[in-house]
């Protein structure tokens, strides 16, 4: 609100600060208001993101798990668990270059976990560890995930000239549970 003259060019009232006023307070607080949500959304999304991977966190991830995990028993549905480690990442190397790498590594990883499953399924552990789950996945589908997956991070070249001569392998465990699955297309 920009408030200059008068109309009639005369000076402000008190009772023309009085109206500003009653104006004002209600745009202030719908003001402060819209800044609290955004706030809340950041914090919210702070708390469940890992920041050097852009993937959920692991407590996030426990927190889906767990209310996915009671639908999944009620429905006898299968559920397939993948751990993803990357291999070797930090052998052989200074603590520096380590960390700058990894944090690389990370986000990239990270994306192209995102790009092969869906976003809320997966998340970074720690280190060089990510997590996947997915229901209704037999054992079969489930590897064929994990093996494009394994495929993905093999063929994966960083764009950082820095960082060109990294290749990534990844190892791989799976588990999944004995109920019913979903037969594929």
């Amino acid at each position: 609100m920009c408030v200059t003259d008068r109309l009639d060019n005369e000076p402000f009232t008190s009772e023309d600060v009085w109206t500003l006023r009653a104006l004002a307070v209600p745009s202030a607080l719908a003001l402060g208001r819209e800044r609290a949500l955004v706030q809340a959304e950041n914090f919210a999304m702070t708390a469940a993101i890992d920041p050097a991977s852009g993937a959920f966190n692991r407590r996030h991830f426990h927190v889906r798990l767990e209310r996915g995990a009671a639908a999944i028993e009620a429905h006898n549905l299968s559920l397939a668990f993948l751990m993803i480690d990357i291999d070797d990442f930090k052998q052989g190397q200074r603590l520096s270059t380590v960390i700058s790498r990894a944090t690389k590594c990370d986000r990239s990883v990270a994306e192209i976990l995102r790009r092969s499953v869906r976003a809320r399924s997966r998340a970074r552990f720690g280190g060089e560890e990510f997590g996947d789950h997915h229901a209704r996945r037999c054992c079969r589908r489930a590897a064929a995930v994990a093996d494009a997956f394994a495929n993905t991070i093999e063929v994966y070249r960083p764009a950082d000239q820095a960082m060109a001569d990294l290749r990534l392998t990844a190892s791989i465990g799976l588990a999944v549970s004995t109920g019913r699955c979903r037969r594929a297309n």
